[in-house]
């Protein structure tokens, strides 16, 4: 399976459906992070989603790890889509470089809910820590 990588020109769209994975409603733009390369994975992307206000790259990995160019599509007229894509997408890329997370297991995560939640259960006023 050929995965599509990003290159200075912009997002890598996929050539087929063959070749990438079906891309969520709205994501325009992937690249593929340095984990997703080491595992041949695919999946551990960080994604670029348009949006009405804006652009949003977004990990889909690291938690709470994105970044948004936001426009007014009132005032602009749509023109700024192109500048707020290649602007998420050098984030996007700089992130996707050197991102080395991986998404946890189902038993991972479970195990880290209920060790936050008991961390959160014994300090005071519900505050980690």
């Amino acid at each position: 399976m050929t995965v599509t990588v990003p290159n200075y020109r912009g997002p890598a769209r996929p050539e087929s459906a063959a070749q990438s994975p079906g891309w969520p409603k709205g994501v325009v733009g992937r690249y593929l992070t340095d984990a997703g390369k080491a595992l041949s994975d695919p999946t551990l992307t960080v994604d670029l989603i348009e949006q009405d206000d804006g652009v949003l790259a977004r990990c889909t990995t690291c938690p709470d790890s994105e970044w948004k160019v936001p426009f007014d599509p009132a005032s602009t007229g749509g023109r700024a889509t192109g500048w707020a894509t290649r602007e998420a997408g050098q984030w996007a890329q700089r992130h996707a470089e050197t991102c080395q997370a991986m998404r946890p297991t189902a038993a991972e995560q479970r195990a880290l809910l209920e060790h936050r939640s008991r961390v959160l259960s014994n300090s005071p006023r519900g505050q980690p820590n």
